[in-house]
């Protein structure tokens, strides 16, 4: 598996070393296999990535210059090419790769940083705003004041005063266990989201044959609204996971290409 290169190339293959490249679609994404030698590894490109108005077309754009470039070496590969010359095809296909994935890799960051901004915001509230800081400690001495059980009904069913006010205690305070916990945060980010939305302006209650005159909130219809929020927020997590694994399968498969490190695509 010798091969003598010139220094200007990175070490690629020998003249042994096979190279495949392979793309299945799947009703999740798609799946690209690359295998060189005795090495194979997988690019997933997940549905919901290709899907995202800010992500997708990048990471659509990266997907199908990494198939092209890959898909050049490996005809390269199959013409006969070995050594320096098959490094050389391959150091200028990676060079197409790169500026796609930097485009990529910034769009994601861009929306992860957003994502962490509203997090932050969703979470917080006016403390020198109602409920102020006694009503909070009065309201939180009564939550403890209940058993364990009564303290879960309480958290979940919780108002936005007493929610701010446990959230404000935190997690230990509360006494609640990890899973309750995570319950009790979705219910919180809802109420405070309907705060900061303004949802209840949006969804007044209409009249019926019944109760014509009928007035007030929906509060049904506003809360929906709201978990529906939380959910696509947790959704985002989720993609940006997805997003966060295809940036490190593209280096993986860099690395695997050249040769070189993998903290050599990083920050290019």
């Amino acid at each position: 598996m010798s091969v003598t290169l010139n220094p200007r190339f990175p070490v690629a293959y020998a003249a042994s070393d096979d190279l495949t490249f392979t793309k299945n679609e799947t009703p999740h994404g798609i799946n690209h296999t690359l295998r060189v030698g005795g090495q194979t590894l997988s690019v997933f490109h997940a549905g919901p990535v290709m899907k995202h108005e800010i992500i997708g077309p990048p990471a659509n754009m990266l997907s199908a210059i990494f198939a092209d470039a890959t898909n050049n070496i490996q005809d390269r590969r199959k013409d006969g090419y070995t050594g320096n010359a098959l490094a050389s095809v391959i150091e200028t296909q990676v060079a197409r790769i790169k500026p796609a994935f930097n485009d990529y890799v910034a769009k994601v960051k861009h929306v992860r940083s957003n994502h962490s901004v509203r997090k932050a915001r969703v979470l917080e509230f006016n403390r020198n705003a109602e409920p102020n800081a006694h009503l909070r400690s009065d309201l939180r001495n009564w939550f403890l004041s209940h058993d364990p059980s009564k303290r879960i009904e309480r958290a979940l069913g919780a108002d936005f005063e007493l929610a701010a006010a446990i959230y404000e205690g935190g997690q230990k305070i509360a006494g609640l266990d990890d899973g309750i916990w995570i319950e009790f945060l979705d219910h919180y980010m809802a109420l405070n989201h309907i705060r900061i939305a303004g949802l209840e302006s949006a969804y007044a209650l209409k009249s019926t044959p019944e109760f014509i005159t009928n007035s007030g909130v929906d509060q049904n219809a506003v809360l929906d609204v709201a978990q529906k929020a939380v959910k696509a927020f947790h959704n985002e997590v989720e993609l940006l996971d997805m997003a966060e694994q295809y940036a490190k399968a593209i280096v993986a498969a860099l690395a695997l290409l050249t040769g070189k490190p993998a903290s050599e695509f990083i920050g290019v």
